[in-house]
Protein backbone atom coordinates (compact mmCIF):
# COMPACT_ATOMS: atom_id res chain seq x y z
CA UNK A 1 0.00 0.00 0.00
CA UNK A 2 1.07 3.43 -0.88
CA UNK A 3 1.28 6.01 2.01
CA UNK A 4 -1.62 8.66 1.15
CA UNK A 5 -0.26 12.12 0.18
CA UNK A 6 -1.20 14.93 -1.30
CA UNK A 7 1.75 17.06 -3.36
CA UNK A 8 0.35 20.81 -5.00
CA UNK A 9 1.55 22.61 -7.88
CA UNK A 10 0.39 25.59 -9.52
CA UNK A 11 -1.12 25.96 -13.10
CA UNK A 12 -2.23 29.52 -13.73
CA UNK A 13 -4.58 30.59 -11.69
CA UNK A 14 -5.66 26.89 -10.22
CA UNK A 15 -3.98 25.45 -7.34
CA UNK A 16 -3.71 21.48 -8.44
CA UNK A 17 -3.75 18.76 -6.05
CA UNK A 18 -2.50 15.70 -6.94
CA UNK A 19 -3.81 13.08 -4.76
CA UNK A 20 -2.03 9.91 -4.83
CA UNK A 21 -2.68 6.58 -2.76
CA UNK A 22 -5.81 4.75 -1.01
CA UNK A 23 -8.62 6.89 -0.21
CA UNK A 24 -10.32 4.60 2.77
CA UNK A 25 -11.65 4.77 6.52
CA UNK A 26 -7.82 4.10 7.25
CA UNK A 27 -6.24 7.17 5.37
CA UNK A 28 -9.70 9.54 5.78
CA UNK A 29 -7.91 11.22 8.52
CA UNK A 30 -4.65 11.27 6.68
CA UNK A 31 -6.42 13.55 3.75
CA UNK A 32 -9.11 15.65 5.43
CA UNK A 33 -6.85 17.83 7.17
CA UNK A 34 -4.71 18.06 4.02
CA UNK A 35 -7.96 19.49 2.02
CA UNK A 36 -8.67 21.77 4.97
CA UNK A 37 -5.48 23.32 4.56
CA UNK A 38 -5.45 23.49 1.19
CA UNK A 39 -8.72 25.70 0.91
CA UNK A 40 -7.24 27.36 3.70
CA UNK A 41 -4.92 28.86 1.57
CA UNK A 42 -7.68 31.04 -0.10
CA UNK A 43 -7.08 30.16 -4.09
CA UNK A 44 -10.08 30.90 -6.13
CA UNK A 45 -9.52 27.53 -8.13
CA UNK A 46 -8.45 24.09 -6.47
CA UNK A 47 -8.56 21.48 -8.74
CA UNK A 48 -7.77 17.96 -7.40
CA UNK A 49 -6.23 15.37 -9.69
CA UNK A 50 -7.41 11.77 -8.33
CA UNK A 51 -5.91 10.13 -11.17
CA UNK A 52 -2.67 8.83 -8.45
CA UNK A 53 -5.35 7.32 -6.43
CA UNK A 54 -4.81 3.77 -6.42
CA UNK A 55 -8.39 2.21 -4.39
CA UNK A 56 -11.50 4.09 -3.16
CA UNK A 57 -13.75 2.78 -0.76
CA UNK A 58 -16.76 4.84 0.27
CA UNK A 59 -15.10 7.22 2.77
CA UNK A 60 -13.08 8.47 -0.45
CA UNK A 61 -16.41 10.63 -1.89
CA UNK A 62 -17.06 11.79 1.34
CA UNK A 63 -13.75 13.38 2.13
CA UNK A 64 -14.45 14.73 -1.34
CA UNK A 65 -17.94 16.23 -0.61
CA UNK A 66 -16.71 17.11 2.68
CA UNK A 67 -13.75 19.30 1.40
CA UNK A 68 -16.29 21.03 -1.53
CA UNK A 69 -18.87 22.05 1.28
CA UNK A 70 -15.73 23.16 3.51
CA UNK A 71 -14.79 25.19 0.48
CA UNK A 72 -18.48 26.46 -0.29
CA UNK A 73 -18.76 27.78 2.93
CA UNK A 74 -15.30 29.49 3.07
CA UNK A 75 -17.03 31.43 0.13
CA UNK A 76 -19.60 32.38 1.39
CA UNK A 77 -21.84 29.67 -1.09
CA UNK A 78 -20.53 31.89 -4.14
CA UNK A 79 -19.43 29.25 -5.62
CA UNK A 80 -16.93 26.78 -4.31
CA UNK A 81 -14.38 26.97 -7.23
CA UNK A 82 -13.32 23.19 -6.44
CA UNK A 83 -13.12 20.16 -8.92
CA UNK A 84 -11.68 17.00 -9.59
CA UNK A 85 -9.94 15.16 -12.23
CA UNK A 86 -9.56 11.50 -12.20
CA UNK A 87 -7.97 8.90 -15.03
CA UNK A 88 -10.55 6.99 -16.79
CA UNK A 89 -10.99 3.54 -15.71
CA UNK A 90 -9.72 0.74 -17.18
CA UNK A 91 -12.43 -1.63 -19.33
Amino acid sequence: MADPSVETTTSGRCLVATVSGEMDYLTDPVFRPQFKELIARGERFIVLDLSGGSFWDSAGPNVLLGAWRQAEFRRGGAGAGLCARAAAADP
